[in-house]
């Protein structure tokens, strides 16, 4: 039968004193139990906790009826090498667990690689819709004025240029629907790439993540050339956001051009995120474009373009108002230091 040794150390070894007297005592005349029955006994037996951790309880189980025995730790084995089997053991069990920890906390920087594709496909959508929206209300509205136009060569010459609206709506429509079906594309190629992520095996992944990493560094220092060759060359186009950056790169040049045009069309199509965020970047751009008009002495069409852009902004803004609109009262060659620098050369 199965036998339990309890130690409790040098303060108390008569446990142990007893169960060794029993071990030397004769054994029963009766014949020992099958193994069979002594496994289904120990499975049946309820776990009972060790409440004091100082014990140490052995259990042999006898493997066959000839008495053999199995002693989970050798006689005589040193504290240190169970506690290094266990530290082994959870080792091994923790790998896994390590790994696919790492690869989750590696996901959760891909936030941006995922919204800024699908941001652009949302808004390809809306401006399709607007168009499609402004153009099918200029049709209806222009064939009721057709219908009660006076005489048929009349009626017909605005049909024609209906047609050709139509005609121009169909082509915006079609530039529309492939700018969509690119985005479409890019966020599929992008769900495949995170769903690739393997915790047994990132090699691969990782060394894709890592030309990922160094194509949008080399975008943001303007390395746009050498960017897109190792985009082309690992064949990661669609995992990489190179047409923003050469966006950008547009109104920044425009910019340093001094002209605000492309600045401002960026502005009008991302208005409510700028408002949203409470940007003044829309503001800034309408002052330089009055300060380019003062500088080229265009007072007239200055003081109408600051009646039209800027005096909206007189609620929140008027302080920088006051100051830009006296520079009319300048020129670009005032030495007065206040409007020297928002007039001269030098300063832009």
């Amino acid at each position: 039968m199965i036998k339990f040794g309890v130690g409790l150390g040098p303060r108390n070894g008569s446990a142990v004193r007893d169960t060794e007297r029993r071990r030397s005592s004769p054994k029963s005349s009766s014949s020992p139990a099958p193994p069979e029955q002594l496994i289904k006994a120990t499975e049946n037996r309820p776990h009972l906790p060790n409440p004091n951790p100082r014990i140490r309880v052995r259990i042999r189980i006898p493997i066959d009826s000839s008495g053999m025995e199995i002693d989970p730790l050798p006689k005589g084995a040193p504290p240190a090498a169970a506690a290094a089997a266990v530290a082994a053991a959870a080792a091994a069990t923790n790998a896994p667990s390590s790994k696919l920890s790492r690869l989750t906390e590696s996901l959760k920087l891909e936030h941006q690689y995922m919204r800024v594709p699908f941001e652009h496909y949302k808004k390809s959508m809306r401006a399709n819709h607007r168009v499609v929206e402004k153009e099918v209300s200029a049709v209806v509205s222009a064939v009721s004025d057709a219908a009660e136009a006076p005489g048929e060569d009349n009626a017909v010459d605005r049909l024609s240029s209906l047609v050709s609206r139509l005609q121009g709506l169909k082509r915006k429509l079609g530039e529309g629907s492939r700018t969509e079906h690119l985005q479409a594309q890019r966020c599929r190629a992008r769900l495949e790439h995170l769903e690739s992520a393997d915790p047994e095996n990132l090699s691969e992944w990782s060394n894709t993540r890592l030309k990922r990493i160094l194509v949008d560094y080399m975008l943001r220092m303007s390395y746009y050339d050498t960017a897109a060759k190792l985009a082309e060359s690992t064949n990661i186009q669609d995992l990489v956001d190179i047409d923003v950056f050469l966006e950008a790169k547009k109104v920044i040049d425009a910019l340093q051009n001094k002209e605000v045009g492309p600045a401002l069309a960026w502005c009008t199509e991302n208005k409510s995120r700028l408002k949203k965020s409470k940007s003044i970047f829309e503001f800034q751009l309408r002052l330089q474009e009055f300060v380019e008009l003062v500088r080229a002495e265009n007072s007239m069409q200055a003081i109408t373009y600051a009646r039209k852009y800027l005096a909206p902004w007189g609620s929140t803004h008027m302080k920088e108002l006051q100051r830009v609109m006296a520079t009319l009262a300048f020129r670009s060659n005032t030495e007065c230091a206040t409007y020297k620098v928002l007039i001269s050369d030098s300063s832009n």
